[in-house]
């Protein structure tokens, strides 16, 4: 073989002997629910899971906001924005609530793909 074609590497079929009489799936399963509970410990551990992180922050955005700016004279506008300040938290799932994700059955396409 000449130097102008470098050798290429095959895959190792090699496996530990241990591992050929157990159920990979189980493995799988097992690997993805203990990652699964260490997120979520870590996620509960922070300022976003609590109840009221919602308004906390919402409370300081508004703080921040009304440093820079006049806030609104009229009163029903102010509790409008705060009003859809607040829902607009509330959707942001993915920061405020992990998911609740139920292993004892197959994952959904939705599922797999939501962050």
């Amino acid at each position: 073989m000449s130097s102008r074609f470098p050798r290429l590497s095959r895959p190792s079929p090699f496996r530990p002997f241990l591992r050929r009489f157990t159920d990979e799936r189980a493995r799988d399963l097992a690997d993805t629910i203990s990652l699964y509970n260490s997120v979520r410990a870590a996620h509960l551990a922070t300022k976003w899971s609590r109840s009221d992180a919602i308004n906390d922050l919402s409370d300081h955005i508004a703080a921040a906001v009304m440093e820079r700016v006049e806030p609104p004279t009229y009163q029903p506008l102010g509790e409008a924005i705060d009003t859809c300040q607040r829902e607009l938290l509330k959707l942001e799932t993915s920061i405020f609530s992990p998911p609740t994700v139920d292993f004892a059955k197959p994952l959904s396409l939705k599922e797999h793909i939501d962050p």
